[in-house]
């Protein structure tokens, strides 16, 4: 592990905390790039900076020193197109050798869900920044599927018979926390991290259910329809922002087209691992097995997130 300091961004937030947590007990110096320092965690070994993505000087200022950082990708907003390139070229001026990008599964220019452009966006100007890197690619978290369910007991969307390989945040920042303590065994290298199991939105009402105690069903609508489909969207945020319509307005606008591609076109974004996994008992996708791929690097077991809430809908 590097002698430097380590940066961490997002470190108030929930990915970023549990991979400063982890670090921090392992023992390693950290530097905490954050927007409001009353809120900074207060870690061993961690030093907490005002340097919030826009401004590059102050960016500049706070990676001078470290070598890794951690970059969590900001809320989602219109500004990120624009602050995420400001912070990479912050820290390449300040002289980080490698950069861990916290991006999205499914990253593509051409993808229709516009927060998967962006982060495309962002891959592309670290790979041009002249710094080592690697992305981790992440999909929907597990702890964000009780939260869209209604009060009615019913999760109301878009998913047709898509499947999601939904993943704990704890998996995430076990698997970030290996990469930051031996960045150079990972550089150049995407990881896209995913539950062992590729479940359907029934699949995953059933569990909810389950682990509530209480019937969970769900309700597909097909996109432009129905009062759910805002609802499913605008539902509490996911990895840190509300997930954009603009996925759903291009596929209807593909669809009058008569441009439906692939089968599952409609699919929700993040969905459509390449095979069907039997659906295991989530609790998160309870007891098995996530995986980095490719060549299913460091697998990370999967804890039972499901299984640690409490109430309905509530996310620990």
């Amino acid at each position: 592990m590097t002698t430097s300091p380590i940066a961490i961004t997002g470190a108030t937030g929930r990915i970023g905390g549990r991979v400063a947590q982890r670090l921090s007990a392992k023992g390693a110096p950290l530097r905490l790039l954050v927007r409001d320092l009353g809120r900074a965690p207060d870690l061993p070994g961690a030093q907490a900076v005002l340097a919030p993505f826009a401004d590059g000087a102050l960016v500049q200022e706070a990676l001078t020193g470290v070598e890794v950082a951690f970059m969590v990708s900001a809320s989602e907003d219109a500004e990120r197109v624009g602050q995420h390139p400001a912070f990479v070229d912050a820290a390449a001026a300040a002289g980080v050798r490698h950069l861990v990008y916290l991006s999205f599964r499914g990253a593509s220019e051409g993808s229709t869900f516009t927060f998967a452009r962006d982060h495309a966006a962002t891959e592309a100007h670290i790979r041009d920044s002249g710094m080592a890197w690697t992305f981790l690619r992440d999909g929907f978290y597990a702890d964000f599927m009780p939260g869209l369910v209604g009060e009615d007991g019913v999760i109301r969307g878009p998913g047709g018979d898509g499947r999601v390989a939904v993943v704990a945040r704890d998996d995430i920042a076990d698997a970030a926390a290996a990469v930051l303590a031996d960045p150079g065994a990972h550089a150049r290298r995407t990881y896209t991290l995913t539950g062992p199991a590729a479940l359907s939105f029934n699949d995953i009402a059933s569990i909810v259910g389950e682990v509530q105690g209480r019937q969970v069903t769900y309700v597909d609508e097909t996109p432009g329809g129905g009062p759910g489909l805002p609802r499913l969207l605008r539902r509490p945020r996911l990895g840190g922002g509300g997930v954009d319509l603009d996925v759903h307005r291009d596929r209807r606008r593909r669809a009058r087209r008569g441009d439906r591609g692939r089968r599952g076109a409609h699919r929700a974004p993040g969905d459509a691992p390449a095979r069907r996994a039997a659906p295991r008992r989530l609790t998160a996708a309870a007891g098995g097995r996530g995986r980095l791929s490719p060549r299913r690097a460091r697998p990370e077991s999967v804890r039972s997130v499901l299984g640690s809430m409490s109430g309905e809908g509530a996310v620990t």
